[in-house]
Order: C-alpha cells, then sequence, then structure tokens
C-alpha cells in the first residue's frame, strides 16, 4: 500500500473526563472531540506559546477543538457546538482536566505528561 501525503484538517479522539462522585466513586465520561490538526511548525509555535505564558490552555482548546459531537444538556437535547460549548465544559474541573490532558499530549507528545509526574 502506497503512502498519500495529504494534509490532513480533523483528528478525532475520545476524551475521557472522571467526574467525582459522593463516597469516594467515579464516573467516566466519554466525549469525541475533533481536533485541528496542526503543522510541525504550528505545534513548536503552540509549545513557545503556552511556555511564555503567551495564551492559556483554554484559549488553546478554543483555537483547536472544531466540534464536540453528543453533548446534551440536562433534559437530553444536544447542545450545539460553539464557544459557548467549550467555555462551559472547560468550568467544569474534571472536563478541564481532561480537555488539558490530551492538548498536551498533542502538543508535547503522550509520555510528556508521565516524565512529569514522575519528576514530582
Amino acid at each position: 500500500m502506497s503512502f498519500v501525503l495529504a494534509p490532513k484538517e480533523i483528528v478525532k479522539t475520545v476524551v475521557k473526563a472522571v467526574e467525582p462522585l459522593d463516597f469516594g466513586k467515579k464516573q467516566t465520561h466519554t466525549l469525541e472531540v475533533h481536533w485541528k490538526v496542526l503543522s510541525v511548525a504550528e505545534i513548536r509555535d503552540y509549545q513557545e506559546r503556552l511556555k511564555d505564558g503567551g495564551t492559556t490552555d483554554e484559549e488553546l482548546i478554543q483555537e483547536l477543538v472544531v466540534d464536540i459531537p453528543g453533548v446534551k444538556d440536562p433534559s437530553g437535547a444536544e447542545i450545539p457546538f460553539g464557544k459557548d460549548l467549550v467555555h462551559q465544559l472547560m468550568n467544569v474541573e474534571y472536563v478541564r482536566k481532561a480537555f488539558t490532558e490530551e492538548l498536551t499530549n498533542m502538543l508535547f507528545g503522550k509520555d510528556f505528561m508521565k516524565r512529569v509526574r514522575e519528576k514530582n
């Protein structure tokens, strides 16, 4: 099979947000997240912006997430994707943590968080 060099604009990932419940129990929520695919130059730019404090994780997530299908309100109606939905999700601590970890994996590699945890 030949390799076709063609730009891909979107990549889909699964983000698992672990909700703390009463008495130490937890519930895992799975969100399908569609991210903008970055070039190497763009990844380096985003890395520098984060390191220099020129942006926040929420700002980058707002820029890079292009869809989150299947998020519903308490009545069961699907919430349309937009900046407001991302902002609402980023205000839920366990969801923000899951998105930030996925963002870090995309920008710095999956081993980055492991190395950070080992240092601390």
